[in-house]
Protein backbone atom coordinates (compact mmCIF):
# COMPACT_ATOMS: atom_id res chain seq x y z
CA UNK A 1 0.00 0.00 0.00
CA UNK A 2 3.63 2.26 0.48
CA UNK A 3 2.43 5.39 2.60
CA UNK A 4 -0.92 6.88 3.52
CA UNK A 5 -2.29 10.21 5.08
CA UNK A 6 -3.54 9.69 8.43
CA UNK A 7 -6.96 11.20 9.43
CA UNK A 8 -8.70 13.50 6.26
CA UNK A 9 -6.31 14.32 4.12
CA UNK A 10 -6.43 18.32 3.28
CA UNK A 11 -6.13 17.70 -0.62
CA UNK A 12 -9.11 16.12 -0.29
CA UNK A 13 -10.87 18.71 1.13
CA UNK A 14 -9.93 21.24 -1.42
CA UNK A 15 -10.98 19.11 -4.30
CA UNK A 16 -14.09 18.60 -2.20
CA UNK A 17 -15.02 22.25 -2.13
CA UNK A 18 -14.37 23.08 -5.96
CA UNK A 19 -16.82 20.34 -6.91
CA UNK A 20 -19.96 21.45 -4.49
CA UNK A 21 -21.84 23.96 -5.63
CA UNK A 22 -22.20 26.93 -3.26
CA UNK A 23 -21.73 27.58 0.52
CA UNK A 24 -20.79 23.89 2.17
CA UNK A 25 -21.30 23.46 5.24
CA UNK A 26 -18.88 20.40 7.07
CA UNK A 27 -20.07 17.74 9.07
CA UNK A 28 -18.40 15.13 11.26
CA UNK A 29 -18.94 12.19 12.80
CA UNK A 30 -16.11 11.10 15.86
CA UNK A 31 -15.18 14.08 17.04
CA UNK A 32 -12.50 12.51 19.35
CA UNK A 33 -10.10 15.65 19.91
CA UNK A 34 -11.24 17.90 17.81
CA UNK A 35 -8.26 18.60 15.19
CA UNK A 36 -10.34 17.01 11.84
CA UNK A 37 -13.17 19.42 13.36
CA UNK A 38 -10.76 22.02 13.19
CA UNK A 39 -9.55 21.37 9.75
CA UNK A 40 -13.19 21.25 8.50
CA UNK A 41 -14.00 24.68 9.75
CA UNK A 42 -11.00 26.00 8.40
CA UNK A 43 -11.89 24.91 4.66
CA UNK A 44 -15.98 25.17 5.14
CA UNK A 45 -16.00 28.05 7.79
CA UNK A 46 -18.24 25.83 10.09
CA UNK A 47 -18.16 22.42 10.95
CA UNK A 48 -20.58 20.63 13.17
CA UNK A 49 -19.34 17.62 14.58
CA UNK A 50 -20.63 14.22 17.09
CA UNK A 51 -18.88 12.83 19.72
CA UNK A 52 -20.39 9.84 21.74
CA UNK A 53 -17.95 9.82 24.39
CA UNK A 54 -19.42 12.51 27.19
CA UNK A 55 -15.35 13.17 28.14
CA UNK A 56 -14.28 13.97 24.47
CA UNK A 57 -17.11 16.11 23.59
CA UNK A 58 -16.36 18.21 26.86
CA UNK A 59 -12.85 18.20 25.80
CA UNK A 60 -13.94 19.38 22.41
CA UNK A 61 -16.93 21.72 23.71
CA UNK A 62 -14.00 23.27 25.59
CA UNK A 63 -11.32 23.22 23.25
CA UNK A 64 -14.24 25.43 21.00
CA UNK A 65 -15.75 27.42 23.62
CA UNK A 66 -15.02 30.57 21.31
CA UNK A 67 -15.11 29.23 17.85
CA UNK A 68 -19.01 29.81 17.14
CA UNK A 69 -18.85 28.21 13.92
CA UNK A 70 -17.85 24.96 15.46
CA UNK A 71 -21.16 23.02 17.10
CA UNK A 72 -20.16 20.03 18.78
CA UNK A 73 -23.31 16.84 19.54
CA UNK A 74 -23.17 14.65 22.09
CA UNK A 75 -24.56 11.47 21.33
CA UNK A 76 -23.85 8.24 19.09
CA UNK A 77 -24.15 9.34 15.53
CA UNK A 78 -27.51 7.48 15.10
CA UNK A 79 -29.11 9.51 17.62
CA UNK A 80 -28.18 13.00 16.43
CA UNK A 81 -26.83 12.59 12.91
CA UNK A 82 -30.19 13.56 11.30
CA UNK A 83 -30.02 16.68 13.16
CA UNK A 84 -26.65 17.79 12.53
CA UNK A 85 -27.40 17.99 8.70
CA UNK A 86 -27.53 21.20 7.13
CA UNK A 87 -31.18 21.92 4.78
CA UNK A 88 -31.05 19.77 1.71
CA UNK A 89 -30.59 22.85 -0.57
CA UNK A 90 -27.13 23.48 0.82
CA UNK A 91 -24.01 21.61 -0.24
CA UNK A 92 -22.01 19.30 2.43
CA UNK A 93 -19.19 17.50 3.03
CA UNK A 94 -19.27 14.67 5.40
CA UNK A 95 -17.01 13.40 6.93
CA UNK A 96 -17.33 9.34 8.66
CA UNK A 97 -15.31 8.44 11.94
CA UNK A 98 -17.34 7.56 14.22
CA UNK A 99 -16.21 3.85 14.01
CA UNK A 100 -13.21 2.79 16.11
CA UNK A 101 -9.70 1.00 14.55
CA UNK A 102 -7.92 -1.48 15.52
CA UNK A 103 -6.01 0.75 18.63
CA UNK A 104 -9.80 1.66 19.97
CA UNK A 105 -10.29 0.08 22.98
CA UNK A 106 -14.05 0.26 22.92
CA UNK A 107 -17.37 -2.21 24.20
CA UNK A 108 -17.01 -5.52 22.93
CA UNK A 109 -20.88 -5.68 21.57
CA UNK A 110 -20.29 -2.33 19.70
CA UNK A 111 -21.28 -2.45 15.84
CA UNK A 112 -19.76 -0.67 13.40
CA UNK A 113 -22.20 2.46 12.64
CA UNK A 114 -21.27 3.17 8.99
CA UNK A 115 -24.61 1.57 7.22
CA UNK A 116 -26.40 3.49 9.34
CA UNK A 117 -25.00 6.91 9.13
CA UNK A 118 -25.23 6.09 5.18
CA UNK A 119 -29.11 5.46 5.72
CA UNK A 120 -29.61 8.72 7.33
CA UNK A 121 -27.61 10.81 4.76
CA UNK A 122 -29.25 8.85 2.04
CA UNK A 123 -33.15 9.50 3.62
CA UNK A 124 -31.58 13.23 4.08
CA UNK A 125 -29.71 14.47 1.09
CA UNK A 126 -29.58 14.05 -2.52
CA UNK A 127 -26.05 12.86 -3.94
CA UNK A 128 -26.44 16.39 -6.44
CA UNK A 129 -25.12 18.64 -3.33
CA UNK A 130 -23.01 15.74 -1.19
CA UNK A 131 -19.67 14.35 -0.73
CA UNK A 132 -19.16 11.80 1.79
CA UNK A 133 -15.67 10.55 2.86
CA UNK A 134 -14.87 7.70 5.23
CA UNK A 135 -11.95 7.04 7.41
CA UNK A 136 -10.11 3.78 8.07
CA UNK A 137 -11.39 2.22 4.44
CA UNK A 138 -8.75 -0.64 5.02
CA UNK A 139 -10.40 -1.46 7.89
CA UNK A 140 -14.12 -2.70 6.17
CA UNK A 141 -14.77 -5.93 6.40
CA UNK A 142 -11.72 -6.71 8.40
CA UNK A 143 -13.89 -6.80 12.22
CA UNK A 144 -16.58 -8.11 13.63
CA UNK A 145 -19.57 -6.06 12.78
CA UNK A 146 -17.54 -4.07 9.78
CA UNK A 147 -19.62 -3.68 6.44
CA UNK A 148 -17.63 -4.97 3.21
CA UNK A 149 -16.36 -2.44 1.28
CA UNK A 150 -18.46 -4.32 -1.21
CA UNK A 151 -21.56 -3.17 0.57
CA UNK A 152 -20.49 0.31 1.25
CA UNK A 153 -19.89 0.92 -2.77
CA UNK A 154 -22.92 -0.83 -3.44
CA UNK A 155 -25.06 1.13 -0.83
CA UNK A 156 -23.46 4.13 -2.38
CA UNK A 157 -24.05 3.06 -5.93
CA UNK A 158 -27.68 2.53 -5.39
CA UNK A 159 -28.05 5.93 -4.23
CA UNK A 160 -26.37 7.93 -6.92
CA UNK A 161 -23.06 8.26 -5.84
CA UNK A 162 -19.49 6.88 -7.12
CA UNK A 163 -16.82 5.95 -5.04
CA UNK A 164 -12.92 5.71 -5.06
CA UNK A 165 -10.17 4.92 -2.30
CA UNK A 166 -7.50 7.32 -1.94
CA UNK A 167 -4.84 7.16 0.97
CA UNK A 168 -7.11 5.40 3.60
CA UNK A 169 -10.55 7.29 2.74
CA UNK A 170 -13.34 5.88 0.49
CA UNK A 171 -14.72 9.06 -1.06
CA UNK A 172 -17.70 9.26 -2.47
CA UNK A 173 -19.33 11.88 -4.95
CA UNK A 174 -22.53 11.97 -7.16
CA UNK A 175 -22.59 10.16 -10.25
CA UNK A 176 -24.05 12.97 -12.30
CA UNK A 177 -20.94 14.81 -11.18
CA UNK A 178 -17.91 15.47 -13.06
CA UNK A 179 -15.78 14.32 -10.05
CA UNK A 180 -12.63 14.45 -11.47
CA UNK A 181 -11.28 11.71 -9.24
CA UNK A 182 -8.30 11.31 -11.50
CA UNK A 183 -6.81 14.56 -10.33
CA UNK A 184 -7.73 14.04 -6.58
CA UNK A 185 -5.72 10.60 -6.94
CA UNK A 186 -3.05 12.84 -8.86
CA UNK A 187 -2.75 14.66 -5.71
CA UNK A 188 -2.45 11.78 -3.25
CA UNK A 189 0.42 10.67 -5.32
CA UNK A 190 2.39 13.52 -4.98
CA UNK A 191 1.57 13.44 -0.84
CA UNK A 192 3.30 9.80 -1.30
CA UNK A 193 6.14 11.37 -3.19
CA UNK A 194 6.65 14.01 -0.59
CA UNK A 195 6.60 11.33 2.32
CA UNK A 196 9.27 9.23 0.79
CA UNK A 197 11.41 11.82 0.08
CA UNK A 198 11.01 13.08 3.73
CA UNK A 199 11.77 9.60 5.38
CA UNK A 200 14.24 8.87 2.73
CA UNK A 201 15.78 12.04 4.04
CA UNK A 202 15.80 11.13 7.63
CA UNK A 203 17.13 7.61 6.91
CA UNK A 204 20.01 9.04 4.99
CA UNK A 205 20.72 11.47 7.92
CA UNK A 206 20.54 8.06 10.76
CA UNK A 207 22.94 6.43 8.46
CA UNK A 208 25.39 9.41 8.39
CA UNK A 209 24.58 9.48 12.50
CA UNK A 210 25.28 5.69 12.24
CA UNK A 211 29.02 5.69 10.29
CA UNK A 212 30.26 8.77 12.52
CA UNK A 213 29.80 6.54 15.88
CA UNK A 214 31.30 3.42 14.44
CA UNK A 215 33.67 5.70 12.97
CA UNK A 216 34.45 6.70 16.91
CA UNK A 217 34.16 3.47 17.96
CA UNK A 218 36.89 1.77 16.10
CA UNK A 219 39.42 4.67 16.72
CA UNK A 220 39.12 3.66 20.60
CA UNK A 221 39.00 0.08 19.83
Amino acid sequence: MGFFWEGLPPYVLSWARQMLPGTVAAVETGTFRGDTSALLNEYFGSCVTIERSPAFAQTARARFALVPSIRVLEGTSSEVLAQALPDAQLSCFIWLDAHGMYDYIGSSTEENPLLTELDTIFAARSSTNTIIAIDDARGLGTQPGWPSIGQVCSAMQANGFQTICIDDCLIAASTDLDADFWNLYQQSRMVEVSALFHVWRAVKRSVRIRQRLDSLLSKRS
